[in-house]
């Protein structure tokens, strides 16, 4: 984990997405969180793989389309190879987060956002 000046511990949060707006609107809001370090990745399989292994991230958040649209087989290889990641599909739609194991919870402020990347670390 990296150190903040403050002495605070940041938590690294890497999004996941193909879409720039989805990753510049996740990352824009999270910023302003001085304990959250964002990066964002396209989602192709081996981009993903290398910003795993650069950044290190604790969370990664997958916008509702990547959660879907990518091989299940592919995410099962990112579980098993780093068991300690967290993974939020965030669904604008519904304003919903589903939380890697089977917890959703209703998006209605970047904060709950924030509670459910800081939930997901602990």
């Amino acid at each position: 984990m990296g150190i903040e000046q403050t002495g605070q511990t940041s938590m690294r949060v890497l999004v996941l997405s193909d879409e720039s707006l989805f990753n510049l609107g996740v990352q824009n809001l999270l910023r302003q969180y001085s304990t959250l370090e964002i990066r964002s990745c396209e989602s192709d399989l081996g981009a993903v793989l290398a910003c795993l292994q650069t950044f290190q991230p604790q969370v990664v958040i997958l916008d509702s389309d990547q959660q879907h649209g990518a091989p299940a087989s592919e995410w099962m290889h990112i579980l098993r190879s780093w068991p300690e990641i967290k993974l939020l599909g965030l669904d604008l739609e519904d304003n919903s987060i589903c939380i890697y194991r089977g917890e959703t919870q209703q998006v209605r402020e970047v904060e709950d956002l924030v509670r459910a990347i800081e939930g997901a670390a602990a």
